[in-house]
């Protein structure tokens, strides 16, 4: 796989999976909110930038899912 294909491809996974906004991590990491769109497009990044990117990635993993909690029936539906 080349760099911008697996650079591409974690940015994707790393949105999935916090729910952040493409325009979000591109300020985050350069103070550039169409940093994603680029790099959606193909065009080329230094690979400074590209450092930068999986190195925020790495520091900010998305948070955990939890299980959700089972609820004990209300005393309403007891008694309905």
């Amino acid at each position: 796989m080349d760099i911008m294909k697996h650079l591409r491809a974690e940015i994707e996974a790393y949105l999935k999976a916090t729910g952040m906004p493409p325009t979000n991590l591109g300020i985050e990491v350069d103070g550039d909110r169409s940093m994603v769109s680029r790099v959606r497009a193909g065009r080329p990044v230094t690979m400074a930038k590209a450092e930068r990117i999986l190195t925020y990635i790495r520091k900010h993993p998305a948070p955990k899912m939890r299980r959700p909690r089972r609820r004990m029936p209300s005393a309403l539906s007891i008694v309905a």
